[in-house]
């Protein structure tokens, strides 16, 4: 039986998977967190694990996390999720796959999956609409006191759908053992007992701080049976047992090919309804330049000046706040990076508690106007910030744009609307005064540098 199942596991890999999605992700992802107890999703720090060698080198349209409610079989939500460190996902288009980080949901998926009832709920990651991860069981309960959990808890992570085999993990958690030798390398380098016998980390290599092990701290070490001598076959059942000093977890035996979650996972995808959203006071949609749909452009709130919510847009070019409180905000619309220019702004939106406001924001470029920065002497200046404004004064938009001038001292300037309210130098020193009287068409806006 064992074997059987062990082929079919083989064959779903090859296949990109008969249980799960025809298609195989451009990077496969491991959630780490399984089995563990958070207040909230708010105190919930997601784990993730994922091999440069998977990936393909693929776009990334999307990158999201799928919740669900086990017990009452509901879909509780589906929301995307970003990377803002250079190694990572580059917005929903990285340059190489990430290799391992840990991060708390960003507020924007706090705010849309809201308040829940506590129980046991269920996290898988997405990736180009495919599941790309484990899944992983947790429980959300409010009264979880993490001073009095074990020390030492082991948990199992069930196969990915590229048919890695499952990794065995370990974390740490309250209460705070008096044992100042207990840190979080001495986690790392201790040995294991596999099937009783004990077994010692072939290398060690740690490149981060160390910091003694201490009540409600989660210190996670990847236990690969293969990487101890003496090494234990990672495609057989084991019993892991982990000590330190007077510290051990309880005896958790493992299969590698178990793949009980994945399997009703995916068995009940196409079954589940989503449950209501909460409502959105905010939405709209948004064009790029070439009026595609704007795909991780960032849309910003802010209220007396002060920030107050994040939202992105999806493959579609949308963008949605749920659970926004009543206010009058200004919302700005920001492209990905590198770019960071041009924005797009309207002020005085005025949102209600019982209306929904949809904006929609279009970049594409209908107006142009040219020029030059030169000095005294009519010699190019290269290299300098011209910075502008534009505003569509029927609907209170308010685009701003920059360029730099070329190596000739030539710039251009592309924008949505048929006024211009601004352009100007920007530089340090003496430099030009704005002008407010350039028009759509002007072709010889001339900015002269005085050295």
């Amino acid at each position: 039986m064992k074997t059987i199942r062990r082929f079919i596991v083989a064959l779903s890999a090859i296949w990109g998977c008969g249980i799960y999605a025809s298609d195989t992700p451009p990077v496969a992802v491991t959630l780490i967190p399984h089995g563990t107890t958070f207040k909230s999703f708010a105190d919930y720090e997601q784990s993730i694990r994922s091999d440069e060698n998977t990936y393909k080198g693929e776009e990334i349209r999307s990158a999201e996390f799928e919740i669900r409610d086990t017990k009452n079989r509901l879909r509780i939500i589906r929301f995307p999720y970003r990377f803002e460190f250079g190694h990572g996902f580059k917005d929903v288009r990285p340059a190489r796959a990430p290799s391992t980080w840990s991060d708390g949901f960003p507020e924007e998926a706090l705010r849309r999956i809201g308040k829940v009832a506590p129980g046991e709920y269920q996290l898988a990651f997405y990736v180009n609409g495919i599941r790309a991860s484990n899944v992983v069981s947790i429980q959300i309960d409010p009264a979880y006191d993490a001073s009095k959990a074990p020390t030492l808890q082991l948990g199992i992570l069930e196969p990915h759908p590229l048919g890695r085999i499952a990794r065995v993990i370990l974390w740490a958690i309250g209460p705070t053992p008096t044992d100042e030798q207990f840190t979080n390398i001495a986690l790392y380098s201790s040995p294991v007992w596999i099937d009783g016998l004990e077994r010692v980390r072939s290398m060690v290599v740690w490149t981060g701080s160390v910091g003694p092990v201490q009540s409600g701290h989660r210190f996670f070490l990847m236990i690969e049976p293969g990487g101890y001598t003496p090494p234990a076959d990672p495609e057989k059942e084991h019993t892991y047992v982990f000590k330190f000093g007077r510290h051990a977890t309880t005896p958790l035996r493992v299969d590698p090919f178990e793949t009980k979650l994945g399997m009703a996972w995916d068995g009940t995808s196409s079954q589940l309804e989503d449950l209501p959203r909460s409502r959105a006071l905010l939405q709209g949609k948004i064009l790029n330049a070439k009026a595609e749909p704007a795909i991780g452009y960032q849309v910003f709130l802010r209220a007396n000046g002060a920030p107050q919510a994040t939202e992105y847009t999806d493959p579609q070019g949308e963008y949605t706040f749920p659970n926004i409180p009543p206010g009058t905000f200004t919302v700005v619309v920001f492209p990905p990076p590198p770019a960071g220019s041009p924005t797009l702004s309207k002020d005085g939106v005025i949102l209600e508690g019982d209306k929904t406001c949809l904006i929609n924001f279009s970049f594409k470029n209908r107006y142009r106007f040219s020029g030059r920065v030169v000095e005294v002497n009519g010699k190019p200046v290269r290299d300098v910030d011209v910075m502008t404004t534009w505003k569509d004064h029927d609907t209170g938009f308010e685009f701003c744009a920059s360029t730099k001038s070329g190596d000739d001292g030539s710039y251009q300037v592309d924008g949505p609307y048929p006024k211009i309210s601004y352009v100007g130098i920007g530089c340090t020193g003496t430099h030009p005064a704005p002008r407010y009287d350039v028009k759509p068409g002007d072709t010889n806006v001339i900015f002269i540098m005085k050295r």
